[in-house]
């Protein structure tokens, strides 16, 4: 769902890609799943992965 969600996100149109129903069920099921509770700390292993995770998902969902 994450990489549907980011495949949504990149769309030309943003919004458009957002209302689309698949994209919904990804925001839907992301926020209630363990990757939105997701915290990063600074040094941490793969940080720079983690934050791009965690802005993809608060991003998405904050479009909604």
């Amino acid at each position: 769902r994450y990489r549907t969600l980011r495949q949504c996100l990149a769309g030309r149109d943003r919004n458009t890609m957002l209302a689309n129903k698949e994209c919904q069920a990804a925001r839907e099921v992301l926020q209630g799943s363990p990757l939105h509770e997701c915290r990063c700390k600074r040094g941490m292993k793969k940080e720079l992965q983690c934050l791009q995770i965690y802005w993809s998902i608060h991003l998405g969902l904050a479009e909604g």
